[in-house]
């Protein structure tokens, strides 16, 4: 084990602080609530800087546990090497958390590599700050608690994934299912009371945080709430990681895994010794990951990427002597997820560093305290916030957030969306036949008490930025770099403080 753990140091050293910035613009919010939590201290509940969104409204962070393990990245001074550090954290633990889960199960550690590099995707999502890069390995090391029957190790891990990641605690009921379906195969009438201690732990995890009654809203906002309106077809703007697996998309992450299943269960089924049977239960959790991608959402690859390892790890461990041919495959199918890594790492733009630390440092300067900034790129939210906590914004994470708070809010950010008129903005779908639009100088300092409008420097808002430059009678524009463009609309009142 200490030859392996300083393996997971060099590699997680040399993905994290090989990249000078984020790969996921969510990074910049999770490490910036840590930071929050270090100036304020972690009681702090209140949370303006989403200004149009239910996290303004509900005084409950949910994300608690993971940020209050980000607070201490605050002692770190430069705001990119501090980045690089929670990186390097995350993959790491992750890593580590792998590790101690193959080595219950007599399993080489070094399988937890294998696992990390067995898709591009899972590379690219354990390398950004977020609290699945925690939980997908808990998981695993739940599920062996579970079927080990371990009481400690169940408490432990179903606290902590209540903590950390709430949202994704629900799938600890999966995970126990198959736990216990996999226990009744091999011992019949085994009591299945160890994945009912780790279900109650991850309950009372989830509600060990401040303002636990907000959090609960919250959490039936983000998970039930955002399923009937993605059923529904009512928003548009998601990330590309709630949509389902393309078929390009599974090609080039899963791909190889599900061949790599497939030879390592027939060695199995070719020497087949005495094992425990959690084969089929890591089985049928990587075939419920893989479901989900396919129907769901990209997210179902952190079920499906470490327990189809898991479960290539146990297949060939009945085989006896490690088939060399087998090796090569597996190192195959790590190069090429590594291979995907990279081509996505050097797209340009993809790794996001100080963007916007000088539009920040002048409205730090030239707005007034707790000010909001109209900003029609939602995702620009975690960045803005890492950056400047001086002013307040409207909102990012996920849209639903801003669409529960006002679903007229959430059109009217929408500015630069397809079939608006540039430099026009209204409450409702523009491809709606009922669109009704307004001017952004009117509407911005109304319905969002604001005379900032801050725009995204790329194409997709150009004819935006056009429209507002060429219109001086109502903007006048305070701030341009590569990057950013700043307005502030001619005549709009400051807001009072209260």
């Amino acid at each position: 084990m200490p030859v392996f753990v300083v393996g997971a140091v060099l590699l997680a050293a040399l993905m994290a602080f090989g990249v000078k910035g984020a790969l996921d613009p969510d990074s910049f919010y999770h490490v910036g609530h840590g930071l929050l939590y270090q100036e304020r201290g972690i009681l702090w509940t209140k949370f303006p800087w989403a200004s149009a969104s239910v996290l303004s409204r509900f005084q409950s962070d949910l994300w608690w546990g993971f940020h209050s393990l980000l607070a201490p990245l605050g002692l770190v001074n430069d705001p990119l090497l501090r980045l690089q550090i929670g990186s390097f954290s995350i993959i790491f633990f992750h890593l580590l958390i792998l590790a101690i889960a193959y080595q219950r199960m007599k399993l080489s550690p070094w399988w937890a590599i294998a696992s990390l590099t067995g898709s591009g995707g899972e590379l690219l999502r354990t390398h950004a700050i977020r609290p699945q890069g925690l939980s997908s390995a808990l998981l695993v090391l739940a599920f062996v608690a579970m079927y080990q029957s371990t009481w400690p190790l169940c408490i432990g891990i179903g606290l902590l994934i209540g903590l950390v990641h709430p949202t994704a605690a629900f799938m600890i009921l999966p995970v126990a299912a198959c736990s216990f379906a996999s226990k009744l195969i091999n011992e019949r009438g085994r009591r299945g009371y160890p994945e009912l201690v780790t279900i109650l732990s991850a309950i009372v995890g989830a509600l060990l945080r401040p303002g636990a009654p907000d959090g609960l809203q919250l959490l039936k906002i983000q998970l039930i709430d955002l399923a009937i309106v993605r059923k529904e077809g009512l928003l548009a703007d998601f990330g590309m990681e709630l949509n389902p697996a393309s078929g390009i998309y599974m090609a080039n992450n899963v791909l190889g895994l599900v061949v790599l299943i497939a030879i390592g269960v027939y060695l199995w089924t070719k020497k087949k010794k005495d094992v425990d049977g959690h084969l089929w239960g890591s089985l049928s959790l990587a075939a419920m990951g893989l479901v989900m991608m396919s129907f769901l959402t990209l997210r179902g690859i952190d079920l499906a990427v470490p327990f189809a390892v898991l479960a290539v790890a146990s297949a060939t461990a009945n085989y006896g002597t490690f088939p060399v041919p087998f090796l090569l495959a597996i190192l195959a199918n790590s190069g090429y997820a590594t291979g995907v890594y990279l081509r996505s790492i050097l797209v340009p733009g993809r790794i996001i560093s100080n963007e916007v630390q000088a539009v920040s440092t002048y409205l730090m300067k030239n707005a007034d305290r707790e000010e909001i900034v109209f900003h029609p790129t939602w995702s620009q939210f975690g960045e803005l916030f890492y950056w400047n906590r001086r002013q307040y914004y409207l909102g990012g994470m996920d849209p639903i957030f801003q669409y529960r708070f006002s679903p007229s809010k959430y059109w009217k950010l929408t500015a630069y969306a397809a079939g608006r008129k540039p430099g026009f903005t209204g409450p409702t779908n523009p491809k709606s036949e009922q669109a009704t639009e307004e001017p952004l100088w009117k509407v911005v300092p109304r319905d969002f008490d604001s005379r900032w409008i801050l725009l995204a420097v790329k194409p997709s808002t150009k004819a935006l930025d056009q429209a507002l430059k060429k219109d001086p009678a109502h903007y006048i524009e305070r701030f341009r770099d590569k990057n950013s463009a700043l307005y502030e609309i001619r005549g709009a009142k400051k807001p009072k403080q209260e």
